[in-house]
């Protein structure tokens, strides 16, 4: 594996994890076991290493002009946030809980904020769902965050996925870009990009991210 093919592994190659602290060390151990196995690549300092909110909202960002304005809300902000919403604007108050108690700011919030990650991230049965007070909550929260140009993390996964099922150029796109990922606790295969041999696929290399003493090896062509 070398001359062109090496210069844009990194360019092509994702690795995530769960916290941004773990993804300098995950990269540093990419590319010190791809060094020490196989060959001094060039272009691995371009490889991304983070968690996949971090991705989703780098591609929002880079293909989608109006997110450039969008600030994102950590878990404090986001709690914070809906706090300091007029009773209505960011939906808290205008829900019930399963007794049919209203929901009070404050004391409240967290499970709130946590009903409406489930219903933006978990597949919803609709017919389950008919009068929660939570589903409009989540509209006008929703609407809230549009209209003050923020995202939150549930917000920006949402949004990743939107733009990849309606834009298929920019899927396309993407499925040029990334050649592997690479994620902890499990196997992946890493693909490197071939320039020669009619366009065939390059020798693959198996690594195992998660084991301290894992290794990567040329695998049979």
């Amino acid at each position: 594996m070398r001359g062109e093919r090496e210069a844009g592994f990194g360019r092509c190659a994702f690795a995530f994890t769960f916290t941004d602290k773990a993804a300098a060390e995950l990269k540093e151990r990419i590319v010190r076991r791809v060094r020490e196995n196989l060959v001094d690549m060039p272009g691995l300092a371009e490889m991304f290493a983070g968690t996949i909110h971090a991705f989703a909202l780098e591609l929002l960002k880079s293909e989608v002009p109006k997110y450039l304005r969008f600030e994102v809300l950590n878990e404090v902000q986001q709690s914070l946030f809906v706090d300091r919403q007029a009773s209505q604007q960011s939906g808290l108050t205008a829900c019930t809980d399963l007794q049919g108690t209203p929901l009070q700011r404050y004391k409240d919030t967290q499970r709130y904020l946590a009903a409406l990650d489930i219903l933006r991230e978990a597949d919803r049965d609709e017919k389950t769902l008919d009068g929660c007070t939570v589903l409009k909550g989540l509209e006008s929260y929703s609407a809230l965050l549009e209209a003050r140009s923020y995202l939150d993390y549930s917000t920006i996964l949402e949004a990743a996925v939107d733009v990849l099922t309606n834009d298929r150029a920019l899927r396309e796109r993407l499925a040029e870009r990334i050649h592997c990922v690479i994620g902890r606790a499990f196997r992946r295969r890493l693909r490197v990009p071939e320039t020669g041999n009619a366009g065939r696929p390059a020798p693959l290399a198996l690594l195992d991210i998660a084991a301290p003493d894992a290794d990567i090896r040329r695998a049979a062509p």
